[in-house]
C-alpha cells in the first residue's frame, strides 16, 4: 500500500523561523550579496554558536557522491569555525564568502531567523539604506466610558506601552494572522538605543516548507517590514515599503493598523498618528522623536537641552552687541586684531602685515560674525558630520500675499509695540487700547480673506539644514532675517507654513 501523502490545511499560525528557503531562492542570495565581507563571516560565527544551532545549523557530515558541491562538508562545528575565521584574516572578496554559504555549509538553505539577521546586519552596516517615518502612540481618551473617538496625548502620569515581546508578537499575530502569513524577529541594536521588528509578510495560507520554496513569482509573495521602537519613548518609526504595487500597500497599512492594537489593554488603548517627519537616518528620528529632551528642542533651543547654557530660555539673552557682531562688531573685531598685531614680535608682525591687511581684519571679522549668527541660530545641530541630517525637506508657503496695507499695518504694530499700552489708574488697560486690539482683530479677518498664493518649496541633500547653515556662514543667506522654519528647530519634513511659523502638513508621514 503506498504511503498516504500529507494533509495540508490552512491555519492562523505564523511561520516558525526553523523553516528554510532553499539556497537558489532569490530571497536568499539577494540579501547576503548586499553584506560586506567583514559582515558575512561575523554573521557566520554568530550562527555558529551552540545556542543557535537548532535553527541556524550548517550542513554537516560525509561528503554525497551524488552531489557536485565544490566544498567538502565539514565534520564538526570547531572545524568550521576556524575555516571561517581564516577566511576573515585572509583578503579577499565577499564572493568568495556568499558562495561557500550557499553551496558548501549551508547548501540545504537558510532558515527565516537566519534571513533575518541577516536583513539587521545590513541595516546596521547601511544605516540609510531605508527610508522611516516617524509615528506617535496616543492614549484614547475615555476608551472605557466612550466609544473611544477622542484621543489624548499620554501625561507624565500616563504610563508607556510596555513591549513585552512574547506577549506584543501573539496579540500582533491575533491581528494579522487571518490576513497572511508572518515570521517574526525582534533585535535590540547596538549602535543606537532601537529595539528593531522584523516583519516577514508571505501571501499565502500556508506555514510549510513547500508554500515557501516556490521560485517562481517568489517578489510577488513576500515583502519585509521594519519597525523600530525607540526606548523611553511614545514613537514608532515604520519603514516605508518600496513597492508600487496597490496589493502591499495596502497589507503594510494593515500591519501598522494592527501595532497599537497589540500594545492596547483592558481600559486603555492606543492610536498611531502622524508626526510629518520622515528621514533616511535613524540617528536623526532619535534625536527629534526619540527619547532625548531635543524633541521640543531643535535648532538654537538644543543647548538649552543638552545643558550648554545654565539659564533659563525664557529669560532675555545678551544683544548682538555684547558678543561682537552688532553695528560696532566688526570695528571692534578689527580693533582687537590690530592690538595683537601690534604685541607680536617685529619679524612676525612684518610676514603677517604682508599677507593681511585693513580689508583683510575687516572680513575675518565679518566671518567670525556669520559664524556666530549662525551658531545662535542652529545651535548643536546642523553639523554636516553628526549624522542627523535629512535628505528631503518640503514646505507650503500660505501666507497672505504683501499688499500695501498689510505692509501700512506691520509698521503700525511694529511702532506700537516699542511703546507700552496705557492704562488706568487700577493696573487694567485703557480703552484706547480695547479699541485699538479690536482693530487688529479686524485686520486680521481681513487678512483671512487675502490672497494666499500656493507656494511649496523642497530642498534635497545629504544633509539640507547643514547646507543652510553654510549658506549663513558664507552670507549668502542672511542669518538675522531668515525665519525660524528654515533652521529646522521644528523637526518636521513635511509642513505648511502660515504667519511665520511652520506645522506639520496633514496627512503626512503615511
Amino acid at each position: 500500500m503506498p504511503p498516504r501523502s500529507s494533509l495540508t490545511v490552512p491555519t492562523l499560525s505564523s511561520l516558525p523561523s526553523s523553516l528554510r528557503l532553499p539556497s537558489s531562492h532569490p530571497s536568499v542570495s539577494r540579501p547576503l550579496s548586499k553584506l560586506s565581507r567583514p559582515s558575512l563571516v561575523s554573521l557566520v560565527q554568530e550562527w555558529l554558536r551552540a545556542r543557535n544551532q537548532a535553527i541556524c545549523g550548517p550542513f554537516l557530515g560525509e561528503e554525497d557522491a551524488n552531489n557536485e558541491s565544490i566544498y567538502a562538508p565539514a565534520q564538526t562545528l570547531d572545524e568550521l569555525r576556524e575555516t571561517y575565521q581564516e577566511l576573515g584574516v585572509r583578503k579577499g572578496g565577499k564572493r568568495e564568502v556568499v558562495d561557500r554559504i550557499l553551496e558548501g555549509d549551508w547548501r540545504h538553505g537558510l532558515s527565516l531567523r537566519q534571513l533575518a539577521m541577516v536583513d539587521v546586519q545590513h541595516l546596521i552596516d547601511h544605516p540609510t539604506s531605508l527610508r522611516w517615518t516617524a509615528l506617535k502612540l496616543t492614549g484614547v481618551a475615555g476608551s472605557a466610558e466612550k466609544g473611544g473617538n477622542e484621543t489624548s496625548t499620554p501625561s507624565l502620569e500616563d504610563e508607556l506601552p510596555h513591549l513585552h515581546g512574547p506577549a506584543f508578537l501573539a496579540n500582533l499575530q491575533k491581528e494579522i494572522g487571518p490576513l497572511m502569513k508572518t515570521h517574526y524577529h525582534l533585535a535590540h541594536l547596538a549602535t543606537a538605543p532601537i529595539t528593531i521588528l522584523r516583519i516577514y509578510l508571505h501571501d499565502s495560507p500556508y506555514n510549510n516548507q513547500h508554500s515557501l520554496g516556490h521560485h517562481q513569482h517568489a517578489s510577488e509573495m513576500s515583502r519585509s517590514i521594519l519597525v523600530a521602537f525607540p526606548d523611553n519613548s511614545p514613537f514608532v518609526y515604520t519603514s516605508q515599503s518600496g513597492s508600487t504595487a496597490g496589493h502591499w500597500k495596502h497589507l503594510r497599512k494593515l500591519v501598522i493598523d494592527a501595532i497599537p492594537k497589540a500594545l492596547s489593554r483592558p481600559k486603555k488603548r492606543w492610536l498611531l498618528k502622524a508626526t510629518s517627519l520622515t528621514a533616511r537616518s535613524l540617528a536623526a528620528l532619535v534625536a527629534s522623536r526619540g527619547g532625548e529632551k531635543t524633541n521640543a528642542a531643535g535648532a538654537g533651543w538644543s543647548i538649552f537641552a543638552k545643558g550648554t547654557v545654565e539659564q533659563s530660555p525664557l529669560r532675555p539673552s545678551a544683544s548682538a552687541d555684547d558678543d561682537g557682531d552688532g553695528e560696532n562688531g566688526e570695528n571692534g573685531d578689527a580693533e582687537a586684531d590690530l592690538v595683537t598685531t601690534r604685541e607680536k614680535p617685529q619679524h612676525v608682525r612684518k610676514r603677517s602685515s604682508e599677507g593681511i591687511g585693513t580689508g583683510g581684519l575687516a572680513n575675518r571679522a565679518t566671518t567670525k560674525r556669520r559664524k556666530l549668527l549662525a551658531e545662535r541660530r542652529f545651535g548643536d545641530s546642523g553639523v554636516a558630520d553628526d549624522g542627523r541630517g535629512l535628505d528631503r525637506f518640503e514646505a507650503r508657503l500660505r501666507d497672505a500675499f504683501p499688499s500695501q496695507s498689510r505692509s501700512t499695518n506691520i509698521t503700525r504694530e511694529s511702532s506700537a509695540a516699542t511703546r507700552a499700552p496705557p492704562k488706568s489708574q487700577k493696573g487694567r488697560p485703557s480703552r484706547s487700547a480695547i479699541v485699538e486690539d479690536s482693530d487688529d482683530e479686524a485686520h486680521d479677518s481681513d487678512n483671512d480673506k487675502a490672497w494666499r498664493p500656493q507656494v511649496e518649496v523642497t530642498f534635497h541633500g545629504s544633509h539640507i539644514f547643514a547646507g543652510i547653515r553654510q549658506l549663513v556662514e558664507i552670507g549668502a543667506v542672511d542669518g538675522d532675517k531668515m525665519p525660524g522654519w528654515l533652521t529646522g528647530e521644528e523637526s518636521v519634513s513635511v509642513g505648511t507654513v502660515r504667519n511665520g511659523r511652520i506645522s506639520g502638513h496633514k496627512g503626512a508621514g503615511v
